[in-house]
Formats: C-alpha cells, structure tokens, sequence
C-alpha cells in the first residue's frame, strides 16, 4: 500500500462501519485500533500488513479518531504471537476470505497462464493483478516470496511452451538453415550483422539493408506461427537472444534455439 494517499483515499478506504464497530467492541480496548487496522488494511489489499508501519500513519489516525482511542495503543509491542495470528483468523472469518490451498493455486496458474501473460509482460503489474484476483476470489494470497515464485515457475513454463510450439512448427529446412548460420559462423559476423543497427541512411546502409532482408527471407518462416503473441512478448524474446554472441546462442537446447532464433528473425 502507497503511504502517500490523499485525504479522499483515507476516507474512501478507511472510513469505518457499524458492523465493523461491532466486530471489535467485544476486544479489550487497547487491542481494537491494531485489530481494526488489520481488518481494514486487508479489506483493501486482501492481506495482511507485513509491519506496524505498513499502514500510511495518516490512516492510523483516521482509525484512532473513529474509535476515540490513543494512537499509542497501535504502536503497542505487547502483542503476542498468538493474538496476532487469532485476532488475523477472525479478520478472515468476518470478511469471508479463506486460507490458500493447492486447489486454489492450480487455478491462479490456469488464470496467469490464459488470461495474464499473453496480455502483460511487466512482472509488477503481474503481481498487482495476482492479488487483485485473490481479492475477488476471496482467498487470502500466500506470502509475497511464495507468491513471486509462483509467478515466475510458472510464467517460465509457459514461455518455454511458447518458445517450443514456435519450434516445433518451424520446417526441418529453416532449422537446418538456422544451425548452418550459427554453427558455421564461428566469428559471429554473419550474427552481428542480422543484429546492427542501420545507421545514417546512405547508399552504403541501404544496401546493407537489403542484404539482411534477403538473409532473413532466406530462411522461410511463415509468420502465422506467431498470432495471437502480442508484439511486446515477442520483443521480449527478441531482446533475450538479441544481447548474445552466436557461441552461446549455440549452447541453447534445440527448442529454445530454434525458437527464439525465428522470433528475432520476425520482430
């Protein structure tokens, strides 16, 4: 949660209700301001604050003023580890979420994997929209580290089907082209030159153009292998293999070479 929030947002997301009053008034009193902070905080988000200082101090305040109570009492180290994660149980009941289980998983991957990586490549906005999906499923997320490598095995296995399903529907021709280019060209020029820049236009940069057009034709990839990938994922890839020499474009497994070798000859 951003710690810079307006006085609207304050409002909007921290303003307190009777059944949420209620919710807290049978807790003693100096536990209700950290209990109702965690409530509200993972009503927002869907979990719960990692610290003390995950809540913008401003929206303490506001909490304190609603429960006419002393901002001290949230900044109380007493609790123990046990009221905490009681008091989080509660939070959960009276908000209706539930725990993460292995089900649940396997469905966020069939969601990251249909509806998420084909359209957004930015991991950030990825994890946003991850927590925004347990927010709407009503399940509490597992922690941040486990949910990151979730995203990343997963987004790593989708991509290297990808990349193989491009491979596999190239014909055994291109791919012999393609090992031919790298594997004969110890010296990486033939690689370097598919990879320059254009440079100042000129009669001299213009036939170098040309020259790498007809490499590229050369090697007869039908461009309908790549519907339905949008540009961005594809540049992704480009720029995977684009920063290599051709001796470790060489290293790579058959598929991934393959792959992402007719990706960058495309984009």
């Amino acid at each position: 949660m951003k710690h810079n929030l307006t006085e609207e947002e304050i409002v909007k997301y921290f303003t307190t209700t009777k059944a949420e009053i209620s919710f807290i008034d049978s807790k003693p009193l100096n536990n209700r301001l950290r209990l109702l902070s965690y409530l509200k905080y993972y009503e927002h988000t869907g979990r719960f604050p990692a610290t003390q200082y995950s809540l913008p101090k401003s929206a303490v305040e506001y909490l304190a003023e609603q429960l006419g109570t002393s901002l001290a009492t949230y900044y109380d180290n007493s609790f123990t580890a046990r009221t905490i994660q009681r008091y989080k149980k509660q939070v959960r009941e009276f908000l209706n979420y539930n725990k993460c289980l292995d089900e649940h998983m396997d469905k966020l991957r069939a969601w990251l994997v249909s509806e998420i990586f084909p359209q957004h490549t930015k991991f950030n906005h990825i994890k946003d929209l991850t927590y925004k999906f347990f927010r709407e499923q009503e399940i509490e997320p597992p922690p941040q580290n486990k949910l990151e490598s979730i995203i990343i095995s997963t987004l790593n296995q989708w991509e290297e089907a990808i990349i193989k399903n491009i491979s596999d529907s190239l014909p055994n021709a291109t791919k012999g082209h393609i090992d031919k280019l790298l594997l004969g060209d110890e010296d990486g020029s033939n690689f370097r030159t598919l990879k320059r820049a254009p440079g100042d236009v000129s009669l001299a940069s213009i036939l170098g153009e040309l020259h790498k057009l007809r490499i590229i034709k050369s090697f007869d990839i039908n461009p309908e292998i790549f519907l339905g990938l949008r540009n961005e994922t594809l540049k992704k890839y480009r720029d995977r293999i684009i920063t290599e020499p051709a001796r470790e474009v060489r290293r790579h497994p058959d598929d991934i070479r393959y792959g992402l070798f007719a990706i960058f000859l495309y984009i």
